[in-house]
């Protein structure tokens, strides 16, 4: 039955061209439903060089995403074979067993930090920081995977050896926020580094406009107290009824000192007008010399701690916004209803 089939057809190919072939079947049997398809006919399909003019226009179109960090590829979640023979090796040792035995065994945390970093914590922070948006509302189509791991933490009252570390989202409520923070990184030799802290939600006026809080410029290597402050700390202010504001730290690299005092001009001014920002245009004028390098970034949301921001620091009202739902719509009722649903 198939092989009569198929000579039947190939009685009637008429006439081939490119790609598509073009036939004239007179038959009656591929009438039947069992045959039908919902596919095109040869007619009308697109040619080869059709479609890749669709795919290159539909490409122009779309955004490229450029990676602006030093660091292009990032090692997977793969234990490597070197970890692996020394975890053998160690798993052998009598003398790490009887310490890990005895509850001896001390490890080297700080060692596993930086081991921990390279690599699977790189791409953790890259996901995090992609996660809540953070690529995209200060660089746009541009990101970066963290070539250096920045700390950040703030000072608790009473306790000076003690911080509250900055991680990747973690809150804060403002009070706990309002002192200078402090900040370290393994730095490169003979590199000189920038931070800025920025609030990409907290703008009063323009929703595609930052605040920066604080900038440190031409810190030379791991010398932070060097560096020089253009921009000295403001405390944050997320406004009642906004919700959650985020707060990020970018730490910037370039190989010799930087001149920014003709970008930002703030010194220890509280004027908002003053202190509103662009990352992106930041970073653009400043792109041949600097590079991103290290992030980390916090939420906080209102508290009563900022009701004193406003009035004594920025000298200003404060702004509050509340949530009116609206009003509950009840349809008019009637005593008797007559052949009427009732759940309408």
């Amino acid at each position: 039955m198939a092989a009569s089939m198929i000579g039947r057809l190939s009685k009637h190919l008429t006439k081939i061209e490119g790609c598509c072939l073009k036939t004239q079947v007179r038959t009656s049997f591929l009438t039947n439903d069992v045959f039908r398809s919902n596919e095109p006919s040869y007619d009308t399909q697109k040619s080869w060089k059709q479609r890749k003019e669709e795919i290159e226009k539909a490409g122009q179109n779309q955004d490229m995403v450029v990676n602006i960090g030093l660091v292009s590829n990032v090692k997977t979640n793969r234990v490597s074979r070197k970890f692996m023979r020394q975890l053998k090796t160690e798993r052998n040792l009598e003398e790490l067993e009887r310490k890990s035995r005895l509850n001896q065994l001390e490890v080297p945390i700080k060692k596993v930090t930086e081991e921990d970093f390279e690599g699977q914590g790189q791409q953790r922070i890259h996901t995090l920081t992609a996660h809540y948006g953070i690529f995209k509302d200060l660089f746009g189509n541009a990101y970066f995977y963290p070539s250096l791991d920045l700390h950040v933490g703030y000072p608790i009252d009473g306790e000076e050896s003690m911080v509250n570390p900055v991680f990747y989202g973690n809150k804060f409520p403002p009070e706990e926020v309002s002192q200078q923070p402090h900040f370290e990184f393994k730095a490169e030799p003979g590199k000189f580094y920038t931070l800025c802290m920025t609030a990409p939600d907290s703008h009063l006026t323009n929703n595609h406009q930052e605040y920066l809080h604080w900038m440190v410029c031409n810190i030379p290597g791991e010398s932070v107290d060097k560096g020089e402050t253009i921009c000295n700390y403001l405390p944050i202010f997320p406004v009642h009824g906004t919700g959650h504001h985020r707060y990020v730290f970018i730490l910037y690299q370039h190989d010799k000192p930087v001149d920014f005092s003709s970008q930002v001009q703030i010194s220890d001014s509280t004027s908002l007008e003053e202190r509103t920002f662009k990352t992106l245009k930041f970073y653009r004028n400043n792109q041949e010399h600097i590079t991103p390098v290290g992030i980390c970034f916090f939420q906080a949301e209102w508290d009563e701690s900022v009701r004193n921001v406003f009035h004594n620091v920025l000298d200003m009202n404060e702004p509050r916004f509340e949530f009116l739902p609206p009003a509950e719509v009840v349809p008019k009722q009637e005593l008797w209803p007559i052949r009427e649903p009732f759940n309408v």
